[in-house]
């Protein structure tokens, strides 16, 4: 199994250290713009004592900042982590005046991002090991490296802790993903028993919204359905799921207004076409009537699923988010399921309530 780091791969690196002439060692070690041009040379040889040129290195192009105190990498890093962006690695000096050391350097930084992996450079005996362990603890996020370091030492960690950190990155990604997949089959299962065992088609719809809000983190909920007379158009339900009634009232207040009509916004494009649809900002479209409630409760994001029954759409159910979130399929896909398990439901009951009502 190859260790090469591939190219979407996070090779970010950060360099603390007050002395600046350290950065520029590190970088003309690590990025290849600031190495010795070998393909140039080797092409050059080649053409002089006609021999075949070598074969070119696979160079990693690792981005690298630079930090020269404790309290701006701490910055750097909070910053990075919210930009979505971390850093994979860090090379941190020990002695930093006047600011933190490096030892407090790398407590600050775990404080905000724990899976950074960090190299210590030191040509001191500030802190023994034992004394490093203690105030770090034991842990595989760290080793050491003397200074005067050797180039092809820093080659070899920058390599080794930033394919450590994908690979560990990938592997709770994986975890994570088999943890929510397992959450939203028991979700399927519990929507399924509750439209099942419901007693009427209302309280099937509130079992889907209670029972999703609950599982995905969603904190509102509500049922669309569409008019049997005239022009398709959707009209508000009052089945909803939210945590304060009185505090959501000015937002069912708005919902009660509309009508929506076919291509009316995103929910009219679910009406037209039949297929969910995903806003990751709702609140931000001046367009929406409900755009002024939508921001003043904090919600941000949307998602609408069409109820299908029998080839007709019957309903659209939507859900609001807290807090802005990207088009997430998986979630989709399992809220399709969800639909399709209601409306199998939502038949069945109703051809119970015909063959009841033939005998009456």
């Amino acid at each position: 199994m190859s260790n090469a780091v591939d190219e979407k791969s996070n090779l970010r690196i950060l360099l603390v250290d007050d002395n600046s002439s350290i950065h520029d060692d590190f970088k003309k070690v690590l990025l290849p713009t600031q190495r010795l041009d070998h393909a140039e040379i080797d092409a050059f040889e080649a053409e002089l004592f006609g021999q075949k040129e070598k074969p070119k290195k696979n160079i990693e192009n690792f981005e690298i900042d630079s930090a020269y105190q404790g309290q701006e990498a701490l910055k750097m890093v909070a910053e990075a982590l919210k930009a979505k962006r971390p850093y994979a690695m860090a090379f941190v000096d020990v002695r930093m005046p006047p600011g933190w050391d490096g030892i407090q350097t790398i407590e600050e930084i775990w404080k905000v991002d724990s899976d950074l992996q960090v190299v210590i450079c030191t040509a001191y005996s500030d802190y023994s090991w034992d004394d490093t362990v203690t105030r770090l603890g034991n842990s595989d996020r760290l080793l050491i490296l003397k200074k005067p370091f050797d180039n092809i030492e820093v080659i070899q960690l920058a390599h080794a802790l930033t394919t450590k950190w994908n690979l560990a990155q990938k592997a709770k990604k994986l975890m994570e993903d088999l943890k929510r997949e397992s959450r939203f089959i028991q979700m399927i299962q519990m929507i399924t028993l509750a439209v099942n065992e419901a007693e009427t088609v209302e309280d099937a719809y509130q079992a889907v919204l209670d029972i999703t809000c609950l599982c995905i983190g969603w904190p509102v909920g509500h049922v669309w359905l569409v008019s049997k007379e005239g022009e398709p158009k959707l009209l508000s339900s009052p089945i909803w799921q939210v945590p304060n009634p009185e505090t959501y009232a000015p937002l069912k207040e708005a919902t009660q207004k509309m009508q929506v009509g076919l291509r009316q916004g995103f929910l009219g494009e679910v009406l037209a076409g039949g297929n969910p649809a995903w806003v990751m900002t709702i609140s931000e479209n001046t367009a929406c009537p409900r755009a002024e409630s939508l921001k003043k409760l904090g919600l941000c994001s949307c998602f609408a699923v069409p109820v299908i029954m029998e080839g007709q759409l019957i309903a659209v159910i939507e859900f609001f988010s807290n807090a802005p979130k990207e088009y997430d399929l998986y979630l989709m896909d399992v809220m399709s399921n969800v639909a399709d398990q209601l409306s199998k439901a939502i038949h069945r009951k109703l051809l119970i309530e015909e063959k009841l009502n033939q005998f009456k």
